[in-house]
């Protein structure tokens, strides 16, 4: 199950990356939708998170799990947080153009 939830988080990122590139000048309703997506993965990635360290309960080295899981939860923030300053970045460059 938790695999699963990772492949469909790596593929709607990937997803996002190309559809951001294609549509170069973006509209209200593509960053709308890009910001709802970036919301929804990250809320995706809690409950990967949180599915994974209880998981880590179960098994005998507790804390290495624990460890290794936040460090992929810490990795996978700061993936999201770079993809929404990119967004903000661009946005805030195209209104500048138009002005």
């Amino acid at each position: 199950m938790t695999m699963r939830l990772h492949v469909w988080c790596v593929a709607v990122w990937l997803l996002h990356s190309v559809v951001v590139q294609a549509a170069d000048p973006m509209d209200d309703a593509s960053v709308d939708a890009a910001r709802a997506r970036i919301q929804i993965d990250r809320q995706t990635q809690n409950a990967l998170y949180d599915a994974q360290l209880d998981a880590c309960l179960t098994r005998f080295a507790v804390t290495d799990c624990q460890n290794e899981v936040t460090k992929r939860q810490r990795e996978a923030q700061a993936r999201l947080k770079r993809e929404e300053v990119e967004l903000n970045d661009s946005v805030r460059r195209q209104r500048a153009q138009e002005q």
